[in-house]
């Protein structure tokens, strides 16, 4: 048996107790993550590329443990990570699919009121809003601006939020099929 097999039997469930702070509670994906990381350090050793060994020739438990937080960590942004979607990457058809007028007139009447709302913002929030909403992303706008990416994710952040909560009812209404009351 191999230093890092008896570093695994020796310090396996004392990692796996730290990890599961990392991992929502989470005994077996602590467990899971623990067994990843020991995979990794065999492959390395495999390789040649081990040189975290302390004075009694066994691994480093602080360079294990930091590794396994490393990748639970990576673990939940991977888990929370939302896929974006461009305007332009979306379908409109449903607008001309739409079976009833009723339905259509909706959504145009919401887009009518979210242009509304945008025509109501400051003129640099509302051309900010418009060019993101054409399907550029924040970090071209930045690029070819050289407006401040702070700046910019701020009013967008606070236009969004801005519609979201003017057409909030609009828009419960429309899922609800009630699309008289907007």
């Amino acid at each position: 048996m191999g230093r890092i097999e008896r570093f695994y039997r020796k310090n396996f469930k004392r990692l796996t107790g730290f990890i599961k702070e990392y991992t929502d509670g989470s005994y077996s994906v602590a467990g899971d993550i623990v067994q990843m990381v020991f995979l990794r350090l065999l492959e390395m050793e495999a390789e040649g590329r081990i040189n975290f060994y302390d004075e009694e020739d066994s691994l480093n438990f602080f360079y294990v443990y930091r590794s396994c937080i490393n990748t639970a960590l990576k673990y939940q942004r991977a888990k929370r990570k939302v896929n974006k979607v461009s305007l332009d990457d979306l379908d409109f058809d449903f607008l001309e699919e739409a079976g009833l007028p009723e339905e259509r007139q909706a959504m145009e009447r919401l887009l009518d009121y979210m242009e509304q709302e945008m025509d109501d913002f400051h003129w640099y929030d509302a051309k900010m809003m418009r060019i993101h909403m054409e399907g550029t992303s924040m970090n071209k706008i930045h690029r070819e601006t050289s407006i401040g990416l702070t700046s910019i994710k701020n009013t967008i952040k606070n236009g969004k939020a801005r519609i979201h909560d003017r057409l909030r009812e609009d828009w419960e209404d429309y899922s609800n099929g009630d699309y008289n009351q907007i």
